[in-house]
């Protein structure tokens, strides 16, 4: 609350708004408020208003009253009037100055400070008062008494008297000389009495702001005429006299200064020139005649202002009623609002002497600006068919903007730049409405950004070109509308396999924001989901809680909200993890129990048996380790050693192959290499001593069940096959490549030597001339399985390695000087011994013997 006082007395003006102090009120004097600092609330979030900003202006009346209009119509402070009083500032510092001075009085310069600061929990409202005060304008003015016949100047008059009076009192009286008489009742500063010098100068004392009525109250001679009553007029502040010269017997007469003024500024207009024309009345017809001035053989009949805005007039106007017609405005500018009329007389306001005593009058042409208004209307475009908005209540006070100028504003009065190029010009935030007014802005080009939106919307980042011509003089206010709609951001959310073909259904999905709280949380359908309103440039993080089966769980998706009015889409791709069952052929084996649990917590977290196809496993979490094992093997097949596989996130479809090789266990014979049928072999575990398998050896290979990878056992013979020795015990591992894994046996087959001696079948000596034998399969001796030929000395041949079974043996070729043979004999092999013609014939150094005899040729006796 502030009351303007008169400083002079610490008085207020009179209740008929005049003062203690010559023609002043201080009626209209106008203080502005504004802010010293920015201003915000307390968690800084919101901004009332920033350094320097206009707030308020208190207007006084002649009382001293101010009456308060708020200007600032962007705030978002709850700001009130109540009565005298501005309620509702936000604690903080302002400040107040003089922004227009009363008439009369001079500029009010001190800056007057307001802090609203917190007292204490008890103190709900914070008031500050305060007084603000004027100095009335004085000045003295100076009368120069002269006494002239004609129009040159004659002598000065000394010692004449003068007496001023305030006009309002000469007129409250009735008179001047009825006001005079209470010249004891007056301010000392609304009357003077004074007396010219030699020089016939004379000066009054310092009187207050105000029309004065001056009377020559004592003439020093009789041949002097004495002045007739005149008026001076006090406007302004000075220690300088003013000047006014009295003539006692000459019609008045003065040269005209024409200027030309910014109406709003008060700047002389200098950018560009005005042209006048002047007119006066004729006192008998009433009419405007054109003024001319002659100089010499040049008539003037229009003046044009000058590089300081300023027109005069060659000659001296005679004393009468005026008017200003302006035949050209300067560039920038409007018409006139009105016609300016003026008087030439000794009462003018702006009389003035120069220093040859000559008068002047100054008219000033004040012309207005035309100005720019922008009227911004904003609104919040919410979206259709969107599964959660997060905007609720729309605070458009949020919402700022700034107004940049696009050229260099400059101000047509002087050509001054009032925005360069590229400066802000403001910044300004909505009403509660949506609205924006910007008044008074100066012709020019600009553009209005957007600075701050609110949370959910997205930015506007055009620059919105605001322009504001000029088009005539006559429209003092150019309005540019502009209707600003924010699109909210949308994020879709999208659901799918690694195809991306369609949404996968029943994955619950969560969105949490940097806190960790909770934003929207949904069950994946055959549509995708959408989020209206995220913060832009906050980041958010996409969960999956629970995938669909035989899907794995994804990793989180961190995603940041861009300032886009687009949809940004936000793609979680749930991949598999197939599991195959296979031989080392790649074929799926059906009938294994296969379980997948987590490593670090053990839990399992699939089990199944094999089928034909691959398995796909439910319940995975991708980055996260798991152990496949298989449980129950197919028969014929080896346990395959646990595999660990770590989901990766990749978004492929991760194979996981689990092979079963073969172990494969072969009887053979050692000598051929050929399958053996008939042994009976068994399998043991060596840690254990436990026997895995037994099976008699067949055709084929046996495949070994109940192997596992990486397990040591012991392969026995407890039987061997027939006509064959018994084996030792193998010790084989099982490995785990994914190879078919073969553990021979090789078995020696029970083998004879069978001895065919000669003899002389009479002397039974052994015949040492060479002779061949053969040995067959069959009984017809067809099949000839070998033949031995004897040598000079031994007398035998001996036919080794002979298995179990019957062969025949045959003479083919006899010893030199024998008949050959007819004998087949039978020799028989097996489990109970060596038998020659179904003899058993005994062993003798591991060699079976027996004997063949052969008849000697009879040679013919010849006769002498």
């Amino acid at each position: 609350e502030i009351t303007k006082i008169d400083i002079e007395t610490g008085n207020k003006n009179r209740v008929d708004g005049t003062s203690h102090h010559g023609d002043v009120s201080i009626n209209g004097a106008e203080y502005t408020l504004y802010a010293s600092e920015e201003i915000c609330n307390k968690k800084g979030t919101i901004k009332y208003f920033s350094k320097d900003e206009e707030i308020a202006k208190f207007t006084f009346n002649e009382n001293g009253v101010a009456s308060v209009k708020i200007t600032n119509t962007t705030t978002s402070a709850q700001i009130s009037v109540k009565g005298s009083k501005l309620t509702g500032l936000p604690m903080g510092k302002y400040y107040a100055k003089e922004t227009r001075v009363p008439t009369g009085y001079t500029q009010d310069t001190k800056i007057y400070d307001y802090t609203f600061s917190y007292k204490d929990n008890n103190t709900k409202i914070i008031e500050i008062g305060g007084t603000v005060t004027n100095t009335v304008q004085k000045a003295p003015f100076e009368v120069i008494k002269v006494s002239t016949n004609n129009n040159t100047i004659a002598q000065t008059i000394a010692n004449a008297e003068f007496t001023a009076i305030l006009t309002k009192y000469v007129d409250f009286y009735g008179s001047f000389d009825e006001a005079k008489k209470h010249l004891n009742e007056f301010a000392k500063d609304e009357y003077s009495i004074f007396r010219t010098g030699a020089d016939g100068h004379g000066i009054s004392g310092l009187l207050a702001y105000g029309e004065y009525t001056v009377n020559e109250t004592y003439t020093p001679s009789p041949d002097i005429e004495t002045v007739e009553q005149f008026y001076v007029t006090i406007d302004k502040d000075s220690k300088t006299p003013i000047k006014e010269i009295v003539a006692n017997d000459l019609p008045f007469e003065a040269y005209i200064k024409l200027q030309k003024q910014d109406k709003k500024t008060g700047k002389f207009v200098t950018y560009s020139n005005a042209t006048f024309e002047l007119y006066r009345q004729n006192e008998n017809t009433k009419k405007w005649e054109q003024v001319e001035c002659k100089v010499g053989d040049k008539y003037h009949k229009s003046w044009t202002t000058n590089n300081e805005g300023i027109a005069k007039t060659e000659t001296k106007l005679e004393a009468g009623n005026y008017k200003l017609a302006e035949i050209k405005i300067p560039t920038g500018f409007l018409q006139l609002d009105k016609e300016l009329t003026f008087k030439v007389d000794k009462r003018n306001s702006t009389l003035n002497y120069d220093k040859d005593y000559d008068a002047w009058i100054t008219v000033t042409a004040q012309n207005e600006q035309p100005t720019g208004t922008l009227k911004l209307n904003k609104k919040i475009a919410l979206r259709e068919d969107i599964d959660k908005t997060m905007i609720k209540d729309i605070d458009f006070t949020k919402i700022s903007f700034e107004l940049v100028a696009d050229e260099n504003i400059i101000d047509y009065a002087d050509g001054s730049t009032i925005y360069e190029k590229g400066k802000v010009v403001g910044k300004y935030n909505l009403k509660a409405d949506g609205t924006l007014t910007v008044s008074n802005l100066p012709m020019g080009k600009y553009h209005l950004k957007e600075l701050t939106t609110i949370e959910g919307a997205v930015l506007d980042e055009t620059e919105h070109k605001i322009i504001f011509e000029q088009k005539d003089t006559i429209t003092k206010e150019y309005i540019v509308e502009k209707n600003i709609e924010n699109k909210t951001t949308s994020i879709e959310i999208s659901k799918t396999d690694i195809t991306g073909e369609k949404e996968l259904v029943g994955a619950k999905l969560t969105v949490t924001d940097e806190n960790n709280e909770v934003i929207d949380s949904w069950v994946s359908t055959e549509k995708t989901h959408k989020i209206e309103g995220l913060k832009v440039g906050k980041t958010y993080t996409l969960t999956e809680e629970i995938a669909p089966e035989n899907y794995v769980k994804a990793t989180s998706i961190k995603f940041t909200v861009e300032n886009t009015a687009d949809i940004q889409k936000v793609v979680m791709i749930d991949k598999q993890v197939t599991i195959s069952k296979v031989n080392i052929a790649g074929e799926e084996l059906e009938g294994a129990t296969l379980v997948v649990t987590n490593t670090k917590t053990k839990n399992i977290v699939d089990k199944w048996v094999s089928t034909k196809e691959p398995h796909k496993v439910s319940g995975l979490i991708e980055n996260e380790s798991y152990i496949l094992h298989e449980e129950i093997v197919v028969n014929g097949y080896v346990k395959a050693t646990d595999i660990e596989f770590t989901v990766t996130e990749d978004k492929e479809t991760q194979e996981i192959e689990m092979v079963d090789k073969i172990v494969e266990v072969v009887k053979t014979d050692i000598t051929t290499g050929k399958e053996l049928e008939g042994a009976e072999l068994e399998v043991i575990d060596k840690e254990t001593g436990k026997t895995i398998e037994k099976w008699i050896s067949g055709k084929v290979p046996h495949r070994v069940t109940g192997l596992e990878e990486n397990k040591t056992y012991i392969l026995k013979e407890t039987t061997a096959p027939y006509g064959y020795e018994l084996t030792e015990k193998i010790e084989f591992t099982v490995t785990n490549n994914k190879e078919t894994q073969k553990i021979e046996m090789k078995d020696m087959p029970i083998l004879k030597d069978i001895r065919v001696v000669k003899v002389d079948s009479k002397t039974k000596e052994i015949i040492k001339e060479k002779f061949t034998f053969g040995i067959y399969e069959d009984e017809e001796c067809t099949k000839l399985i070998k033949e031995l030929k004897s040598n000079n000395e031994d007398g035998f041949v001996t036919f080794e390695d002979l298995r179990y079974g019957t062969f025949y043996i045959k003479e083919l070729k006899s010893p030199n000087g024998y008949e050959l043979s007819n004998r087949i004999a039978k020799v028989e092999i097996n489990d109970k011994g060596v038998f020659i013609d179904d003899t058993e014939i005994k062993e003798d150094n591991s060699i079976y013997s027996f004997e063949f005899e052969n008849q000697k040729i009879e040679t013919p006796k010849t006769r002498r």
